[in-house]
């Protein structure tokens, strides 16, 4: 149950869905299970606007895939005129037990 929060990104419904979208492909985890949130207020890094994407989930993705989501998401921000020296990353893993949904924890 991937979350995903873009931070200094106006709303886009349709860069929302492609993110969704993406990541459901690269991470093998279907839409319906993948939440996002997005948040407006300003970030700024050196003095210059930024994005910040936070990924999280339970267990850990393999070098390989966190690359991936990190280059794809980028080509998606670009179609935004973003530069990719101005989209930052942080990728967050939890065990099961720190993660509860449905009345329950999921170990």
């Amino acid at each position: 149950m991937p979350y995903i929060n873009l931070k200094g990104f106006e709303e886009d419904k349709a860069i929302s869905e492609k993110i969704v979208s993406k990541i459901s492909e690269i991470t093998e985890k279907p839409k319906k299970y993948i939440m996002f949130s997005n948040e407006e207020n300003k970030i700024s890094f050196n003095n210059k606007s930024g994005y910040l994407l936070e990924y999280r989930q339970i267990g850990e993705l393999e070098y390989d895939i966190k690359l991936k989501i990190v280059k794809e998401i980028t080509k998606i921000l670009q179609e935004k005129n973003i530069n990719p020296e101005d989209i930052y990353f942080i990728f967050d893993f939890y065990p099961r037990e720190n993660w509860g949904w449905n009345n329950k924890l999921f170990g």
